[in-house]
């Protein structure tokens, strides 16, 4: 197969620039045109054939994020894309050992940054499944998966519901095949011991339950059967599963 040849500076800088804008925000970004659909051929027709876009010199993303549509056309450039409008720390403090908790976990800037980081880039990974933006694609999901090696099995609030938050918007968004929700079935399914400790994390096993399905997949079997294990003698139940019956006395 012929590899695809990138374009050039001087091919695309005397070219017209359109605007790319999203329906959450009233600003606009530009782009050179011909950049443009070399980058991603399925705005291409947008721009070169009878459409309302060719006339208007612009372009509306109806379920992206601004700062995303920004990470898409700074990649157009420089084959790369930053994290921007994160919270500011030094690189080094991310790689710092965490210690052992003396108490209830506390957000922390790190922690923020993580969160940040992770949806940032999903969003650019989902975004360049929709827009068939393969390069981009790609790199997004080195972005990403990087990222949640560094936070390895999440063990603080944060961490956990940042997980969660990306799993939801994975499975909700991404096609069923994609290589992405397998390694995040893989992922869930590895720190299960620390994701079930949040109810949002039920929550969402309930709301797709393709998720379920893909963690079976990897998860281990029990260590002992029910015979084995000693229950407890007396259940109490929950204040919410309580009826009034509950709570009757005779006379």
């Amino acid at each position: 197969m012929e590899s695809k040849k990138a374009i050039q500076f001087p091919e695309f800088l005397g070219s017209d620039t359109v605007s790319l804008c999203t329906t959450s925000s009233s600003e606009s970004w530009k782009i050179h045109r011909k950049l443009l659909v070399s980058k991603c051929k399925a705005l291409e027709s947008a721009f070169s054939h009878d459409f309302p876009e060719r006339s208007s010199g612009q372009y509306i993303f109806n379920q992206t994020t601004h700062d995303t549509v920004a990470r898409f056309i700074e990649w157009a450039y420089r084959d790369d894309y930053t994290e921007l409008d994160l919270t500011p720390m030094e690189v080094n403090q991310r790689s710092r050992p965490r210690s052992e908790p003396s108490g209830p976990a506390k957000p922390s800037e790190d922690d923020h940054l993580q969160a940040h980081t992770l949806l940032c880039h999903l969003r650019v990974y989902i975004f360049s499944d929709t827009y068939l933006v393969d390069d981009l694609k790609n790199v997004a999901f080195e972005k990403f998966t990087t990222v949640v090696k560094d936070v390895g099995n999440p063990q603080n609030l944060n961490e956990q519901l940042a997980i969660i938050d990306c799993l939801l918007l994975a499975f909700s968004t991404l096609p069923p095949h994609d290589k992405l929700l397998e390694w995040l079935a893989r992922y869930a399914a590895w720190c299960l011991s620390s994701l079930r400790l949040q109810v949002k994390f039920h929550e969402l096993l309930q709301k797709i339950p393709a998720l379920s399905y893909r963690m079976m997949e990897t998860l281990s079997p029990a260590k002992e059967p029910p015979w084995n294990i000693k229950l407890s003698k007396y259940r109490v139940p929950s204040y919410d599963a309580r009826t009034g019956e509950d709570f009757a006395y005779e006379d």
